[in-house]
């Protein structure tokens, strides 16, 4: 248990190393980075519902109509993202914002664990948390234009704050839950 604990915080660490990385190339590139997620988006959901409708001729029977029903889905997806990839970027800014108001949700339901527990540091959890769904709303309406960059920089952010939480919180996340709950959350 202890192993799976730790790989799952290491992961939470690569995970935010990759959206510090994104929120950087969004800065860098917004217009080029938006063509290019657009594109692998397209292609992605397109090879996605190939797969589903080939899962549905071999293996029709036991799944009925829901992976061809899904494959068809998909492939109509992939298409409108390649042919109207404008479109797209903006979706692609809402995706954006409610990934990082979920993320700041989690952070922001631990810090009050924390808190009921009397647990050191997590008033500086709570106002990350709270930042990040602002960050998150902001990037969630914003215009693209501006939002892409933006979102850039919310990304990194929060990618930040969940390396320092991971490592610095992660232990009394942990200490919280035991002491509130009798157990330990798989999450840190």
């Amino acid at each position: 248990m202890n192993n799976i604990l730790k790989r799952l915080k290491w992961d939470s660490i690569v995970t935010a190393v990759l959206g510090i990385i994104v929120g950087i190339v969004f800065i860098i590139t917004p217009k080029t980075s938006a063509d290019i997620l657009c594109t692998v988006c397209g292609i992605m959901l397109i090879a996605a519902g190939i797969i589903a409708a080939i899962v549905f001729f071999c293996y029709g029977r036991m799944l009925g109509g829901y992976s061809l029903a899904l494959g068809v889905a998909m492939l109509i997806s992939g298409i409108f993202c390649l042919i109207y990839p404008s479109a797209v970027q903006g979706i692609l800014t809402f995706i954006v914002g409610i990934f990082i108001v979920i993320d700041a949700g989690t952070s922001f339901a631990d810090s009050i664990i924390c808190a009921r527990a009397r647990i050191t540091g997590w008033p500086v959890m709570l106002l990350t948390s709270l930042l990040m769904v602002v960050l998150g709303c902001i990037v969630m309406f914003g215009t693209f234009d501006m939002i892409i960059v933006f979102a850039g920089w919310a990304l990194i952010i929060n990618g930040a704050c969940d390396i320092i939480m991971t490592l610095i919180f992660s232990h009394r996340i942990n200490e919280a839950k035991k002491a509130l709950y009798g157990t330990q959350n798989d999450k840190n």
